[in-house]
């Protein structure tokens, strides 16, 4: 992702509405209960200890996209009075909701050995380019497809192959920028890319990137064509703005590779940003073509799915999808679909989870706006996986624009642990992303490699930690 002002502090949100758009309507939305009655920002008690800061004053809140306006102080969290698209006042953000615990059990794992093993992207230290370029020290020639910088990362892997998908790439390697140099355009900037890891099975000492997807075998393709600032981008009220196509997460399913991806609208202050809907692409060869699934299910502007991290659940036969809104200050919500490439498609598959049954297990509506939180926000970039070694979910993301954390719980719709933390802006400045896939674990679960993004210099890295169960 580019925005140049990545890792300052500053709080806002993003309602959750989580509407699903029918085929043909995701660029625009109707307007719900909170686009005709603005409320004001109020916190309750609970809130006041939030880690970001205690809130401000009451506030009223910007109509735009459900975010702060751009003129308003930080620190200040927005209820709408009438809260969810039913109108009911039940949705606040930084709470816990009706059916889940109230206060949350402390991460059981103690947390040693956090150590960033390789830099995936990038010129190799003998590169011809390494002299330009921030670290030129990457284990994969990335230069010879054309990508010097890029971030996210995300993984997936389909019957032995990996792929790794990045986020906003360049050509360039513009030094001491932190984070891509302004005014680079395509071909040198793509919103996206996908590498093939052919061998990940030996994943210890970094991921061996062979090839990126291309369509000249010489350089990187962008697999989610974007329209690359087209329309008013600064406006965020503006209709037909699309600054680029983010994938959020990829997972495979039959035989065919997913990316969910987010269509950007607007970058806003650090953290925020506004999208027009997100929606899938789908390859059925192996990610040789893709294509973006415009008829089928999306999720619209105000949505808490705009960014998703997708996970079998137990039985294998549903997908879990943890959604946040667009930025890094919204709360997770759950929906499911049944493990099959057409469910994936189609908007009437999915369920949401809204809340639990007098058994503890979880109940599932139709109905998006009966969603309930499984983790309070500020919650970015977020990445969950079932650790079979450990038997316990874990649940990474940046919290805010702050330091990534780690979360537990036995059961993949909670409740989760507190969220401690995994790695620190202090050890890695710059950092966002830690992308977990259930296959890149070892020592029977305890030793967890993820990918993560610094800003400066724009790159991914191959990161481990280790996971001691407290005593």
């Amino acid at each position: 992702m580019s925005w140049h002002h990545h890792h300052s502090l500053a709080i806002a949100l993003s309602m959750a509405l989580g509407c699903v758009l029918s085929a043909g309507a995701h660029r625009s939305a109707a307007a719900g209960p909170m686009d005709r009655n603005p409320g004001v920002c109020a916190l309750s008690a609970a809130d006041a200890g939030h880690p970001l800061g205690p809130p401000q004053s009451l506030r009223p809140c910007s109509q735009a996209h459900g975010l702060l306006a751009p003129d308003r102080r930080p620190a200040t969290a927005c209820r709408r009075d009438c809260g969810g698209p039913s109108g009911n006042g039940s949705h606040r953000l930084f709470t816990s909701p009706a059916g889940r615990p109230a206060t949350a059990a402390p991460f059981p794992y103690r947390i040693s050995g956090v150590t960033q093993v390789a830099q995936l992207i990038g010129p190799t230290p003998g590169s011809p380019y390494a002299a330009g370029a921030a670290s030129p020290h990457s284990i994969n020639d990335t230069m010879r497809w054309g990508i010097c910088g890029g971030d996210l990362g995300s993984l997936m892997d389909d019957r032995g192959t990996a792929y790794i998908t990045l986020g906003d790439n360049y050509t360039s390697c513009p030094p001491g920028t932190g984070g891509p140099g302004g005014g680079l355009q395509p071909p040198d900037w793509r919103s996206n890319a996908v590498g093939v890891i052919p061998a990940p099975a030996d994943f210890t000492h970094g991921l061996r990137i062979a090839r990126w997807i291309s369509g000249d075998g010489r350089r990187a393709m962008e697999v989610i064509p974007s329209a690359h600032n087209v329309g008013d981008c600064e406006d965020t009220q503006a209709v037909g703005c699309e600054v680029t196509r983010i994938p959020t997460y990829g997972f495979a399913v039959q035989g065919r590779l997913f990316l969910a991806y987010m269509s950007v609208h607007h970058w806003g202050d650090p953290g925020m940003w506004d999208v027009n809907y997100s929606g899938f692409a789908l390859s059925a060869n192996q990610g040789r073509s893709w294509t973006v699934e415009t008829r089928a299910a999306t999720w619209g502007p105000r949505s808490n799915f705009a960014q998703v991290a997708v996970t079998p659940d137990p039985s294998g036969r549903y997908l879990l999808f943890y959604g946040i809104p667009g930025g890094r200050f919204g709360s997770v919500r759950l929906m499911r679909t049944p493990a099959t490439w057409r469910d994936v498609l189609t908007a009437r598959s999915y369920q949401y989870d809204m809340g639990t049954d007098a058994n503890g297990g979880p109940r599932w509506s139709a109905d998006a706006a009966r969603a309930v939180v499984v983790a309070d926000a500020p919650v970015g970039e977020l990445s969950v996986i079932y650790d079979a070694g450990l038997k316990e979910w874990l649940m990474t993301y940046l919290q805010g624009n702050g330091d990534i954390v780690i979360r537990g719980a036995s059961h993949y719709w909670g409740p989760w642990s507190s969220p401690v933390t995994l790695a620190t802006q202090a050890q890695f400045p710059g950092l966002y992303g830690a992308f977990m896939e259930h296959h890149f674990l070892t020592d029977n679960g305890h030793t967890v490699y993820f990918v993560m993004s610094q800003w400066n210099p724009y790159a991914v890295f191959w990161m481990k930690a280790t996971l001691t169960r407290e005593s």
